[in-house]
């Protein structure tokens, strides 16, 4: 082989060999996005957690590695992010900037607000209907009942995400004010309520008269929440996220409806692990849901107690003044039995 027909030879295999690295990069790039500490065995993982208080994931963390790792090919650690470590003053991050973050490889674990994947998902604002759901020990028997995993089936079809397990974050729904107590049908009419939430909740809210405003949940911080205050006559929140509020003079436990967030994985990244690691996934996000669910149902109850302690009066409902709101609320049903489905709601009011 002359020369020219050697470096004509060595530009094509050097073009070859470019090629198939691109594609390598291409196809592999967002799989090998966990990283590995040079001389570990160990690969960390990062987890964005959209809202506020993180805190109540500092146990799910661990329960998560641990469950994981108990059977895996591969041993992990996780890293827990807030909205605190980036740069904003929100008390939520946008749901669409956690999906373009694990686009790019930056993120393989997520725990989004469910409202927020409504347009997407309808079947998922099941939990944001008034009264549907008892108690607690109700609302876990559906996430775990073949109802529950039908929804996150379903997010994982028109998602960029596996759909992992439901989350609370939040929990039940309750109305704060300087000025009122809502404890009947009457006490709603013509009063000014504001909402972080959106969509149904809204719906919610006006159906028993009130005048409702929504609060941007991306933007809005515990300062301009505190500042609302004084601006509506009640606002929609929930126990866990109260304790970094000025104490509110009034909370009236509706518990009208549901605060639900849910863990997702990136597709791709899912894709890249072994069969033994992806069920090893599966039921530690399970294990991890559980244990989160359990911590801010008790923060919500030591928040509870911390505004009692603080002069904060908080109101209950009686059976009967449940049951009226219940009915007052009864119309949001109709408008959406359709995107729930109405089997949907007879099989989770007969699973209670």
């Amino acid at each position: 082989m002359n020369a020219s027909q050697s470096t004509h030879t060595q530009f094509w295999v050097l073009g070859a060999i470019a090629v198939a690295v691109l594609v390598a990069l291409f196809v592999f790039g967002r799989s090998v996005s966990i990283t590995q500490a040079q001389g570990s065995d160990t690969r960390e993982l990062t987890w964005v957690i959209t809202h506020k208080p993180i805190e109540v994931f500092d146990r799910a963390k661990t329960v998560f590695a641990d469950e994981f790792n108990k059977d895996s090919d591969t041993k992990i650690s996780l890293r827990i992010l807030g909205p605190d470590d980036f740069d904003t003053a929100a008390e939520r991050l946008g749901t669409k900037d956690v999906f373009r973050m694990m686009n790019r490889g930056e993120v393989q674990i997520g725990t989004v607000v469910l409202n927020s994947l409504y347009a997407e998902v309808p079947e998922a604002s099941l939990f944001s209907l008034p009264y549907l759901f008892k108690d607690d020990a109700a609302v876990d028997v559906v996430f775990n009942s073949a109802v529950g995993k039908g929804i996150l089936d379903t997010m994982t079809e028109r998602l960029p995400v596996r759909a992992l397990a439901f989350t609370f974050s939040g929990g039940w729904l309750v109305l704060q004010s300087n000025t009122s107590v809502f404890q009947k049908p009457a006490d709603f009419r013509n009063k000014s309520l504001a909402t972080v939430n959106g969509g149904m909740s809204m719906d919610v809210l006006a159906s028993t008269g009130a005048d409702v405003v929504k609060l941007d949940g991306a933007s809005v911080s515990n300062r301009e929440v505190n500042e609302s205050l004084e601006k509506f006559d009640g606002i929609e929140t929930v126990f866990t996220r109260l304790h970094k509020m000025d104490s509110p003079k009034f909370v009236t436990e509706t518990k009208h409806a549901l605060f639900v967030t849910s863990v997702l994985v990136d597709k791709a990244f899912y894709a890249s692990l072994s069969e033994r690691d992806q069920r090893a996934f599966d039921r530690a996000a399970t294990a991890a849901a559980v244990a989160e669910r359990t911590d801010s149902r008790q923060l919500a109850e030591d928040n509870k107690q911390d505004l009692l302690s603080r002069g904060t009066q908080i109101v209950g409902l009686s059976e009967e003044e449940r049951a009226a709101l219940a009915l007052k609320m009864q119309s949001v049903y109709a408008a959406y039995e359709q995107a729930v489905g109405k089997g949907t709601i007879e099989k989770v009011q007969a699973l209670q």
